[in-house]
């Protein structure tokens, strides 16, 4: 069977690229793959499958039912979690002294020029 399909955010209805689409049977992956650029996927879904999950970071996983292969679409909800992963914080520190030791080179590349 190829399941094919639509999956995008259940409160803006915005498709979600790069959502996972993964076939299991139990807790062994047999197959996956992920949405497109306009959230449209297909899967060929091995005869052993178990189940069809769908996620995205951030929503909650969605288990869809197939009609002869075809799912018009998946509605995932966002959990509203921020993932710890998408917050990246730099701090830059610097000596008192290599700031004036690194203005004082200006200064003399400068005067040399």
């Amino acid at each position: 069977m190829i399941a094919k399909g639509r999956v995008s955010d259940s409160a803006t209805r915005q498709t979600l690229p790069g959502a996972t689409i993964a076939a299991y049977n139990g807790t062994q992956l047999l197959k996956g793959t992920i949405t497109d650029l306009n959230g449209m996927f297909s899967l060929e879904v091995p005869e052993n499958t178990s189940r069809v999950e769908v996620s995205f970071i951030g929503y909650q996983k969605a288990i869809p039912l197939f009609r002869d292969g075809i799912l018009e679409q998946v509605d995932l909800v966002f959990t509203g979690q921020e993932n710890p992963m998408a917050t990246i914080t730099a701090k830059r520190t610097y000596n008192k002294y290599f700031l004036a030791a690194a203005v004082l080179i200006l200064a003399i590349i400068i005067y040399k020029a």
